[in-house]
């Protein structure tokens, strides 16, 4: 890194640790460089130059809230789209730039949603008058009773429950960690507001009643609390985790499957059962 580079204010930064690094950089400015960042990008080196994180700024600048025709490449639908959204931020997250807009859903141009686009995947934009008549009347509607959304709702969903898709709906799941592995990497980390830690099997058993949960998935619970309360005073095997996440959040499966086998999920039962599925896939994959 460039020391002369010049930075700019990085209070944006979404994580309490990670927040005073910037000041670190900006202490060795003049003198040898100590302070190095590395950090991951899964676009491809040839779209790095594209130019539209300025042409937003231009945008955000010119008009606080605009209104747009996007023409993006949905990898999910496997073809170009044309929607019409509303802009609200730009987010890094997991290694790529993401536009985080509300207006028409790629999948359905009749219903109004929250959507992610990847900006590199964008193709194209177009910016519209709010009188245009292709405009959705709610969407329209919102704008002119100025009720439309900010970045601050973002920030408030993404707070609720871990994962980007912060328009999709929350659940609770509880995590059983080995101990060492919990002992090294967990107990003292940052995961997300809503990670909290059982500190006692009373803790967990009352969690459990105060839930309206399935017989399955309630028989799964009590199971592991009789496990833990077979311990006695011994040395304890493993640590119990809950944590607020969003479902069908592609963010939150690969953020279990980098926890491997040092990790299991007691519930729910369906996120259970879609991390045994990958197991067991992976596994076929080494057993010939």
């Amino acid at each position: 890194m460039d020391a002369n580079f010049n930075f700019p204010n990085l209070s944006y930064i979404r994580h309490e640790d990670l927040s005073e690094i910037p000041d670190l950089f900006r202490a060795t400015m003049g003198q040898k460089q100590r302070f190095f960042m590395h950090v991951d990008y899964v676009v491809a080196k040839r779209d790095l130059d594209n130019d539209w994180p300025y042409r937003f700024q231009q945008l955000w600048q010119e008009n606080e809230f605009p209104i747009l025709r996007l023409e993006y490449d949905s990898v999910s639908l496997h073809r170009l789209v044309k929607r019409i959204t509303y802009p609200v931020c730009i987010y890094y997250y997991q290694r790529a730039l993401y536009l985080c807009a509300y207006g028409q859903d790629p999948k359905d141009r009749n219903k109004l949603d929250w959507y992610n686009y990847r900006l590199d995947r964008i193709k194209a934009m177009a910016n519209l008058d709010w009188s245009d008549p292709e405009i959705p009347l709610p969407l329209q509607e919102q704008y002119q009773q100025q009720n439309l959304f900010t970045a601050d709702y973002i920030d408030t969903q993404l707070s609720r429950g871990f994962g980007f898709d912060f328009y999709k709906p929350l659940k609770t799941m509880v995590l059983r960690f080995n101990q060492d592995f919990s002992e090294r990497y967990i107990d003292e980390s940052f995961r997300h507001e809503t990670f909290k830690k059982f500190d006692t099997v009373q803790q967990l058993s009352t969690w459990l009643g105060q839930q309206q949960l399935q017989p399955t998935e309630k028989e799964q619970l009590q199971r592991a609390i009789k496990q833990w309360q077979a311990q006695g005073k011994q040395e304890p095997t493993h640590s119990y985790f809950r944590m607020d996440y969003r479902d069908q959040d592609n963010n939150v499966i690969m953020r279990l499957r980098a926890w491997g086998p040092n990790v299991e999920v007691l519930f729910p039962l369906d996120l259970r059962q879609r991390m045994a599925s990958d197991v067991q896939a992976m596994a076929a994959l080494y057993s010939h």
